[in-house]
C-alpha cells in the first residue's frame, strides 16, 4: 500500500471511528505527498510509503480504564533495499520505521480528543533488537504502538 496514494481507511481493521481512521491516514498521505512533491530523496519516502496499516483502535488503558490508549499497528515486508551487508534489516531502517510510526497513536488520540492531528517529532528512541528480520520472511516486520492520554 503506497501512502502517497489515497488510502480507503474503511479497509483497515480496528475500533476507531471511520472518520478518525480516515483523518489519520489522510494526514500520513499528505506528509508523503508533500515529500514527494519536494523531490525528497533517500530511502525514507520509499520505504515509509510501503507500510500497511493493520489496525487503528482507541481502547481504554488496561491499568487506568478512565484513560484512552491509541493503538496503531503497521506491517511491512522486508525487501532487499532495507538490508545490511549480512542480509538482515538494517538497524537504521528499523529505527526509521519505529520513528515514523511512533507518532501515529499520539496523532490518533489528538484527533479523537481535540480534532487536530499532528505527526510530531521523536525526541529519543531506545531500541532493543531480539532477532534480525530477513528478506521476505513472514511474519512481516510489525509495529504495534500505543500511547495513553
Amino acid at each position: 500500500m503506497d501512502t502517497r496514494e489515497r488510502i480507503d481507511a474503511s479497509t483497515i481493521p480496528g475500533n476507531a471511528p471511520q472518520h478518525l481512521k480516515q483523518s489519520l491516514v489522510d494526514l500520513i498521505s499528505a506528509e508523503a505527498k508533500l515529500n514527494h512533491a519536494r523531490g525528497t530523496r533517500g530511502f525514507e519516502p520509499e520505504i515509509a510509503s510501503r507500510i500497511a496499516w493493520a489496525e487503528i483502535s482507541i481502547v481504554p488503558k488496561a491499568e487506568e480504564p478512565e484513560r484512552l490508549e491509541g493503538r496503531v499497528v503497521g506491517e511491512i515486508t522486508v525487501h532487499e533495499d532495507m538490508l545490511n551487508g549480512r542480509g538482515t534489516i538494517h538497524g537504521a531502517c528499523s529505527a526509521l520505521l519505529i520513528d515514523n510510526c511512533s507518532s501515529m497513536p499520539i496523532a490518533l488520540l489528538n484527533l479523537a480528543t481535540t480534532g487536530k492531528g499532528d505527526l510530531g517529532v521523536s525526541q529519543s528512541l531506545h531500541i532493543l533488537y531480539h532477532a534480525p528480520a530477513v528478506t521476505f520472511a513472514p511474519p512481516f516486520f510489525s509495529l504495534s504502538l500505543r500511547h495513553a492520554r
